[in-house]
C-alpha cells in the first residue's frame, strides 16, 4: 500500500570494527513493547542523562511458571487423541489422570498423587485446562480405579486412532 509507515523499533549501538568502520549491532527488538513505552525508552537515551539504573537483584518475577515442557506435552497427549479418549470420564478424573501422564514424562522423579493433588491449583496445567479447581485427593485415587476398569477400551481406542 502506498504512504503506509511500517514502525519496527529496535535498541541498537554503533561501533567501528577492526578496519575502523562504522557498524551497529542489534541489542535487541522492541516491537513487542506499547508503543508509549519505546518512545520513553528513546527519549530517556536521547536525553544523554545519566539515569540512575535498576539492579538485577531488585527485578523480580511474580507468578511466572514454567510452561513451555508442560504445554509441549499437553499437545502431544491432544494429538494422539488422549485428551479425546479421556474425555468420556468425569472432569476430576480427567484431570487427575493428565496430571499424572504430563508428570511422568516431565519428571523424572514423578510426584505422588497427594503431592499432585497439593500443588495442582498453582500449576501451568490448570492454566492450559482452564480448570483452575483441584479435584479433592480421593478422586484423584478414583481415577485410577477408572483407568484400570476401562484399560483395555482405551487401549484399542488410542491404537486405532
Amino acid at each position: 500500500m502506498l504512504g503506509k509507515v511500517y514502525f519496527y523499533p529496535f535498541l541498537v549501538t554503533s561501533y567501528r570494527d577492526k578496519d575502523g568502520v562504522a557498524r551497529t549491532k542489534t541489542i535487541m527488538k522492541l516491537s513487542h513493547l506499547p508503543e508509549h513505552a519505546v518512545c520513553a525508552l528513546d527519549a530517556a537515551l536521547r536525553s544523554g542523562e545519566n539515569t540512575q539504573m535498576v539492579p538485577s537483584q531488585a527485578i523480580r518475577f511474580y507468578d511466572a511458571i514454567p510452561f513451555g515442557d508442560t504445554w509441549a506435552v499437553f499437545r502431544l497427549a491432544e494429538d494422539l487423541g488422549i485428551i479425546e479418549t479421556f474425555s468420556q470420564f468425569p472432569k476430576e478424573h480427567q484431570t487427575a489422570l493428565i496430571s499424572m501422564i504430563i508428570d511422568r514424562v516431565i519428571n523424572p522423579k514423578p510426584h505422588s498423587k497427594r503431592a499432585l493433588a497439593d500443588t495442582y491449583e498453582g500449576e501451568t496445567l490448570s492454566r492450559i485446562m482452564n480448570n483452575p479447581s483441584t479435584p479433592p485427593l480421593h478422586e484423584w485415587y478414583r481415577s485410577l480405579e477408572t483407568l484400570y476398569t476401562h484399560q483395555m477400551q482405551i487401549q484399542k481406542k488410542l491404537y486405532y486412532r
